[in-house]
């Protein structure tokens, strides 16, 4: 799970820029909120999948899968789902949402260094 971001500061300095006051707090409450969130999705996730390939509960070894799983295979192809496949759609979704509405260029990030000195924020 990533949760820090390079470009983190600029977005808050952009929103302080256009709103005139620096309230970066609930912004990181928001984050923390959306972390957390995720990592409830995630626990959703694994058991869905989990119950859609007949993985059987308390397995530890590939052994012990073969031997108690009707499915084996399928069961494997879950645990890759979870290894890749997910996070990979994951991954495409969040830089599709990036590219589309992340628009601050060097010079808007320069621009608004400028404004806050102004502002004295």
């Amino acid at each position: 799970m990533v949760y820090g971001s390079p470009n983190y500061g600029d977005v808050l300095d952009d929103i302080a820029v256009r709103s005139g006051k620096r309230e970066a707090a609930i912004y990181y409450g928001y984050q923390a909120f959306f972390i957390r969130l995720s990592g409830s999705f995630q626990a959703l996730l694994f058991a869905l999948v989990h119950i859609l390939t007949g993985f059987p509960a308390g397995v530890t070894s590939y052994t012990e899968l073969v031997a108690e799983s009707a499915t084996p295979d399928l069961a494997l192809l879950g645990i890759r789902a979870h290894a890749a496949l997910i996070p990979a759609i994951i991954v495409l979704v969040t830089i599709f949402i990036f590219w589309k509405w992340y628009d601050l260029t060097p010079e808007m990030v320069a621009a608004n260094k400028e404004k806050l000195k102004e502002l004295g924020l």
